[in-house]
């Protein structure tokens, strides 16, 4: 599964930020795969998308920055997945409300 982390820092931490991910090359623990991961450039946020293998590395994850920076993670869905989901969810509608029609005019023969 998908998820997006927002890392969102005080300018206060740039430094140390700057420092950790240079000294530790990064913090990613085992089990999770980063698909992408881009830097705000009018804010102090930097945003990550990342699939997990293991839930409990989005802990780690996080907790690998949580002193530094506030971290808000958030599951998250391609939209052309999504647009699928919708689409099965109106045709199995779509049967319903045919089956309930067709109940209805049978009980009135």
């Amino acid at each position: 599964m998908l998820f997006l982390t927002i890392f969102t820092f005080d300018a206060a931490n740039r430094e140390a930020i700057v420092k950790r991910r240079a000294l530790e090359k990064d913090t990613v623990p085992k089990g999770v795969q980063v698909h992408m991961e881009v830097v705000d450039l009018s804010k102090n946020r930097v945003f990550r998308i990342f699939e997990v293998t293991d839930p409990k590395a989005i802990l780690e994850s996080n907790m690998a920055w949580s002193d530094l920076a506030e971290v808000e993670t958030i599951p998250v869905m391609e939209i052309y997945e999504m647009m699928e989901v919708i689409e099965r969810i109106n045709r199995r509608e779509q049967l319903g409300k045919e089956l309930s029609d067709s109940l209805e005019l049978a009980s009135l023969m």
